[in-house]
Parts: structure tokens; C-alpha cells; sequence
């Protein structure tokens, strides 16, 4: 199990509110900036398929900076579509079918 921290994804948005994801056998949980977040996955062959995500309830979404709201879009859109991961040292970059990416580390 390890817990990893956005550090940075293809669209450019910057935000000081922190993206976590926590992989732990077929099981995902984690922080968009707005929302947490649980969910399991599959491995299939190089990708991973994301089979149920749940966010909790929206109603925190008015109260999050637009920096956020963009950061929490972008990271369900790669764990919504089947993705590649990546390890490289204390670096993880998950990148959807359609060419977002998030990059996190390991903490």
C-alpha cells in the first residue's frame, strides 16, 4: 500500500489544495482537492480499468477555487477512463487512453 500526492498533470493547473491516491490490492481511495473519493480496479494486461468510483456528495463542489474544481475534473477523467501507471522511483504517472495525465508521489 502506498499513498502518493499530485504533483502535476497535463492541463497546467495549478492548485495548493493536494490530490492524494491510495492503492491497496484491488481497492482505490483518495482526495481530488474537492471530493474524496473509493473505488476498485482491475488489471488488464498494461492498463488499469477503474470498475466502480464513488465520490462523495457534491455539495462541496460551490465552495472549491476554480484551480480545484479543474483539478478534481481532470483526475476522475483519467481514473474514469482505462489508464497506464507508471513508476518511476518515487514518481507515478497515470495516463488515460485520451492523453491525461497525472503525475503523483510517493509519500
Amino acid at each position: 500500500m502506498l499513498r502518493w500526492y499530485s504533483a502535476r498533470h497535463s492541463r497546467g493547473l495549478t492548485t495548493h489544495t493536494a490530490a492524494t491516491l491510495r492503492l491497496d490490492g484491488a481497492s482505490l481511495e483518495g482526495e481530488t482537492g474537492c471530493r474524496t473519493f473509493t473505488g476498485h480496479f482491475v488489471v488488464s494486461g498494461e492498463e488499469i480499468r477503474v470498475t466502480e468510483l464513488t465520490a462523495d456528495d457534491a455539495a462541496t463542489a460551490g465552495v472549491c477555487p476554480p484551480a480545484a474544481v479543474g483539478q478534481e475534473r481532470v483526475m476522475l477523467q483519467v481514473l474514469g477512463d482505462d489508464f497506464r501507471a507508471e513508476v518511476d522511483g518515487d514518481r507515478l504517472t497515470l495516463t488515460s487512453r485520451g492523453g491525461d495525465r497525472r503525475v503523483y508521489r510517493a509519500r
